[in-house]
């Protein structure tokens, strides 16, 4: 969007540069202005596109940067719990062979 705006000043800038400096209907090839809006163009193109590159990255790497992240996290816990589980189960033995030899 924001890209839009900034090709609609610069082509009302540039459209209204030529036909200052040019009364003709047809502009000629050796116009500076000319010039001035073709590689004005083409850099804003590029941009634009280099833009999207990042952004296609950007939205491959974070994601799958994220998903590593919650599989070790997933892992941990995993471990924890397995862990907490195994030594309430002892505790459950210890304490029902205790009361065995109680009785």
């Amino acid at each position: 969007m924001f890209l839009i705006i900034i090709l609609g000043v610069w082509y009302s800038i540039i459209g209204s540069l030529i036909f200052t400096y040019s009364w003709q209907s047809k502009p000629e090839p050796s116009n500076h202005w000319l010039w001035v809006d073709c590689y004005v163009f083409f850099t804003l193109g590029g941009l634009y596109i280099l833009a999207h590159i990042i952004l296609i990255i950007w939205f491959i790497i974070v994601p799958f940067g994220l998903r590593r992240q919650m599989q070790t996290k997933d892992t941990v816990y995993r471990q924890l719990v397995l862990r907490y589980n195994y030594q309430h189960l002892q505790f459950i033995v210890s304490c029902s062979s205790e009361s065995n030899n109680r009785l």
